[in-house]
């Protein structure tokens, strides 16, 4: 098929939708349709956690899958805890009264759910 040929073809499919068009709209000039586009909803802005105050005021404790141990306590990254069930512990012992941080070993992979817990942030504008 030439690029004439194929023109010709679709050309002739719009008119015949334009047509198709005016018949359903009982013979009248088709409105125009108003296209709406959804805006995704934006993720909540925290405000930023200084370095120190992370180490002074949180209690920091790691996950590795592969080289984590749950006898080791999980206050360093050279003694992670293994699974994500040490986790809800922590936040047991902890979150009454401190902010408490959870850090998985970026690549690890946990076969396991994080069991949810009712507490949340410092505050609705810091996590």
């Amino acid at each position: 098929m030439t690029l004439k040929q194929l023109w010709k073809s679709v050309t002739a499919s719009l008119s015949a939708v334009v047509a198709l068009g005016l018949v359903a709209c009982g013979g009248e000039k088709p409105q125009a349709v108003k296209t709406e586009y959804i805006q995704p909803k934006e993720a909540p802005v925290y405000e930023t956690i200084s370095e120190e105050v992370l180490k002074n005021e949180y209690k920091t404790f790691y996950f590795d899958s592969v080289l984590g141990n749950d006898e080791n306590t999980g206050m360093s990254e050279n003694e992670p805890k293994r699974s994500l069930s040490e986790a809800t512990e922590i936040i047991a012992e902890f979150a009454s009264r401190y902010p408490v941080r959870l850090l998985l070993k970026r690549g690890a992979t946990f076969n396991e759910n994080l069991k949810l817990w009712t507490r949340t942030g410092r505050g609705t504008n810091i996590p």
